[in-house]
């Protein structure tokens, strides 16, 4: 899968780390946080790992 993000949208990890995973969920965006963080999602098949 090829992904070509629209715009710049920095978050960092610990201000709003819930932001940076909806935006991911919602195919917006490329999240990068601890696997134990991540892995409800991709269990669920949500978000896959890249």
């Amino acid at each position: 899968m090829c992904i070509e993000p629209q715009g710049p949208l920095i978050v960092r990890t610990g201000t709003s780390t819930e932001l940076s995973v909806d935006v991911a969920l919602v195919g917006n965006g490329i999240v990068q946080l601890f696997d134990d963080w991540l892995r409800p999602h991709f269990e669920n098949g949500a978000l896959e790992p890249c």
